[in-house]
């Protein structure tokens, strides 16, 4: 027998990620009935579709059964709550029922331990993928429980009193009955003494009925036959916001020195008031990223952490014209550290839309299969020659302190901001780095390899459940930077494992505190989906690289690692005593002596890779840009003296407000150091007018980098943070006059020249929860017009998902033509390459070489792709002199023409 389900976007409800369900892999739903069916389920740990784990290393099916295999004191609450059923007593009762019992049964109980089930957490205005994250703390929206103890005596507790004095980064820290005390009025009844629960365990029957919303919940344990009570509570006039939502099941602790939790099986829920919601199931096809390249279409799925006996392979079909049948172009085996499927299809035909499918069979106990399937659509590339749209976002925070499990707490799934990109319809998504914190709502230190794995792979998913709806049917570049890989910030020293020593951490002796295969699972995941690297093969220790070209739509991007190759200042600068990027040696000049000449930024690879790359242009290439991590320039500003650290505690001003006494600061995690590096990169891609997109510093800006005068290395986006939770900001005074000047020609805390002519600081931004909002998160758009050689730069908030009213952060959008992203303060100009007596054909690639330097060299200037709209424009050039223009026509049998101009002031 075979059963088979759908994911398909449905357009039913814009900002939730919805798969069309036609039957349940791991719950059967039969409207308002729900059961689960672990019992047929292969050991894995991953629980199914139906649900969701709190944390995936926390939980497994074995024998038939659901298991906690978590009881640390600082890990207390584990949960799995139910997806596509939800409570709603308004409608009628609700009877809920489960077995359960102690996997570790002849421990001795303890007291501060017990199972059994989470009632009414979210609500019917919280989005489910929030409330799917309740575990671990009592908070606002989080329920009511009905547990029982090693002894079989159930209580019903409240999950929503707040436990105050907890992380602003982590939730942790143990809980007992104080921080979730039985609800007022609780009436209780042991018919058993001194009972304790056999390893077979008990039945746990909740009914709850409301009545103009009071509600009364009543609770019953009895043996597993369900013959005899062994104890009972009751509680009347209970709130209905306690009990409408959604369910699961929890493990709190378990006996005495055990090591495992509590198992379940045969959860049970009927009556009027179950209602099925179509669309929330997540798995085991979790969604995919995909990149189309020169006729070659890469696809990667993500599957979450399927068994040994389970199917590790994946197959792909698309459904060409005339849209009659499922033809399979690819199957792939699953890889079991990174869980991901990968596809690669050639001669793809990318002028049109192509429906696609993965497809997974997902095996039972009984012998039956399911059949799941993750449908999308391929979109039909842009013709070369026509407008071109890319949405640039990074820095996906969950949480920021203050825990609420709804919105005011919770930043995911953040509906508000996917609303805006959907609006928007970028043609492409550039994802730039922190798609996960590490430590970001659950701690980042795990017991083993296997589970730093699937903490990164929970992590990452929820990023995928978030955006999963828009990179299913559009090109979607990710590429992961330093917490993705569990660093704070993370100098890869050419790929070698960092150590710790007796001078230095680990993260400042340089490379990554994380092994191999980690950290090569992370790229699996992130850049799988991407064309094969420049350079392929491992670097230093055994790790993976992906700097990488993609030509798409008439542009071509470099993707490139910016962290990967970069040495740590710690070791290439002793003296200025750097720790975690910061220099704190007193009196330390940094932009004197802080550089260091002979210090890695991009690697020999990867500057290897950009020469080429800036001078490759096949003939439907009009415009490159650069895709990386984080700016070459440190845009951000201290109070005098400060150092890293105090971001989160500044204070956010009202808008018009101005820090006193900031001055540009030196973060070496930026790449404004090394100075040299920084440099060199930027002198590589000057001639090629490249336009560079980057995050990781949440504060969106867009600047001009200056390397030998201002204005004249290209221009960067840094897009704002999704959410974050250290608000950077550029507020710095006008050294003279010590007026407020944050736009204009400035020098980082390096030395390095930048112009700033956009910035989006944290304000006072009027929109609640303001600890998000007032951070001035949201996304880049990135608007490219071939015909007339603009590119046009946009910031949105993300409360623009919140109210149609909410206009672009202040200063954008920012408008530049394709040759002012270079030398746009040059003092010497050509006549318009026009007025010459060669006629350049539309679509000819100039090249500009500037006059003979003494050694008889002549360097590159500009590289530009010719067309009506720069007839009369006069292109800068950096000084005097008669300049070769070398003229390549697009057609491949025309000649290379040449000829000379020479160069004027721009005054003339």
């Amino acid at each position: 027998m075979i059963m088979s389900s759908r994911h398909c976007s449905c357009g039913l409800i814009p900002f939730l990620l919805l798969f069309c369900a036609l039957g349940s892999t791991t719950g059967e739903t039969l409207g308002d009935e729900f059961r689960s069916s672990w019992f047929n389920d292969l050991d894995r740990t991953w629980v199914g579709r139906d649900y969701h784990a709190n944390r995936w290393q926390d939980w497994r099916i074995h024998d038939g059964r659901l298991e906690c295999l978590e009881t640390g004191e600082r890990l207390p609450m584990r949960t799995v709550q139910v997806l596509p059923e939800v409570l709603d007593p308004t409608i009628g009762r609700v009877e809920l029922s489960v077995g359960l019992g102690e996997i570790e049964s002849d421990a001795s109980y303890s007291d501060n331990a017990w199972g059994g089930l989470l009632i009414g957490s979210g609500g019917p205005d919280i989005d489910y993928r929030r409330t799917a994250l309740v575990h671990h703390l009592p908070a606002q929206d989080g329920g009511i429980m009905a547990v029982v103890d090693g002894r079989g005596i159930v209580s019903i507790r409240d999950n929503e009193r707040e436990v105050r004095g907890r992380s602003t980064w982590v939730i942790s820290g143990d809980v007992d009955g104080t921080d979730l005390p039985t609800l007022p009025g609780m009436e209780s009844r042991v018919e058993i003494d001194s009972y304790r629960i056999p390893a077979d365990g008990v039945e746990l029957r909740v009914a709850i009925e409301c009545v103009d919303g009071a509600c009364t919940v009543d609770a019953r344990v009895l043996d597993s036959e369900g013959d005899q009570v062994i104890s009972r509570a009751r509680v009347e006039d209970v709130p209905l916001s306690k009990v409408r939502g959604s369910f699961g099941v929890i493990s709190h602790h378990g006996p005495v020195k055990a090591t495992t939790g509590w198992w379940f099986r045969g959860l049970h829920a009927e009556g009027p008031g179950i209602v099925s919601v179509s669309g929330r199931e997540f798995g085991p096809i979790l969604g995919v990223l995909y990149t189309l390249d020169r006729n070659t279409m890469t696809m990667v799925a993500q599957f979450p952490p399927i068994g040994e006996n389970d199917t590790r392979e994946a197959t792909l079909q698309i459904q060409p014209e005339p849209r009659a049948n499922w033809v399979s172009v690819g199957t792939s085996p699953i890889d079991m550290d990174s869980r991901t499927a990968r596809f690669r299809v050639s001669e793809w035909n990318s002028e049109a839309d192509i429906p696609y499918r993965v497809v997974y069979k997902l095996d039972r106990r009984d012998g039956t299969i399911a059949v799941d399937e993750y449908h999308g659509t391929i979109r039909k590339e842009p013709v070369a020659g026509t407008p071109l749209s890319i949405g640039s976002l990074s820095c996906h925070k969950t949480y920021t302190g203050g825990l609420a499990w709804n919105g005011d707490g919770l930043w995911f799934p953040h509906e508000e901001l996917y609303r805006v990109v959907e609006r928007a319809d970028p043609d492409m998504l550039f994802f730039a780095g922190d798609q996960i914190y590490e430590g970001d709502l659950t701690p980042a230190n795990q017991k083993s390899e296997d589970a730093f794995i699937l903490d990164y792979l929970w992590k990452y998913t929820h990023w995928l459940w978030a955006f999963g709806d828009l990179t299913r049917d559009r090109p979607t570049i990710v590429i992961p930077d330093d917490h993705d890989v569990y660093h704070g910030n993370i100098w890869g020293a050419q790929g070698r494992r960092a150590r710790r020593t007796p001078e230095h951490s680990a993260q400042d002796s340089g490379g990554y505190k994380r092994p191999p295969r980690f950290v090569n699972a992370v790229h699996r995941t992130q850049v799988g989906n991407l064309p094969d690297p420049y350079d392929p093969g491992m670097i230093g220790e055994g790790y993976s690289v992906y700097h990488t070209d993609i030509e798409y739509g008439g542009v071509s991007f470099a993707v490139i690692a910016d962290r990967q190759f970069k040495d740590s200042p710690t070791i290439a600068v002793p003296e200025g005593e750097v720790r975690n990027g910061w220099f704190t040696a007193k009196g330390f000049d940094v932009i004197e002596d802080g550089d260091a000449p002979n210090a890695s930024l991009l690697g020999e690879s990867q500057e290897r890779f950009l020469e080429e790359w800036a001078n490759d242009w096949n003939e439907d290439v009009w415009m490159k840009v650069l895709l990386s991590q984080t700016p070459f320039a440190c845009v951000q500003t201290l109070p005098v003296g400060a150092k890293g650290g105090v971001q989160p505690a500044l204070t956010i001003f009202e808008p018009g407000g101005f820090a006193v006494d900031d001055v540009p600061c030196s973060d070496a995690d930026s790449n404004g150091w090394p100075m040299t590096g920084r440099d060199r990169a930027l002198g590589i891609i000057q001639p090629a007018h490249v336009l560079h997109l980057c995050g990781d510093q949440h504060i969106g800006f867009a600047a001009q980098y200056g390397v030998e005068s201002q204005r004249d290395g290209g221009v960067v986006f840094c897009s704002p943070a999704i959410a974050n939770t250290w608000p950077r900001r550029w507020m710095p005074r006008d050294p003279e006059t010590n007026e407020p000047r944050p736009l204009g020609e400035h020098v980082d805390g390096f030395g390095n020249m930048v112009a700033i002519d956009a910035v989006a600081n944290p304000f006072r931004r009027g929109h609640e929860p303001s600890a998000l909002h007032d951070r001035s998160p949201g996304f880049g758009l990135v608007r490219l017009e071939p015909a007339s050689h603009e590119i046009t730069l946009e910031a949105w908030p993300r409360a623009a998902g919140l109210d149609d009213r909410v206009a672009q952060y202040e200063g954008w959008p920012l408008r530049y033509r394709t040759s002012d992203l270079v030398g746009s303060t040059w003092e010497w100009a050509l006549p318009p390459l026009s007025n010459s007596n060669i006629t350049i054909p539309t679509g000819a690639l100039c090249r500009i070489m500037a006059p003979a330097a003494d050694d008889g060299v002549r360097d590159l200037v500009r590289i530009i792709r010719w067309n009506d709209s720069l007839h009369e424009v006069p292109l800068r050039v950096p000084s005097a002199g008669a300049y070769d223009i070398e003229v390549t026509p697009i057609a491949a049998e025309g000649s290379v023409d040449s000829f000379s101009l020479v160069a004027q002031p721009i005054d003339e």
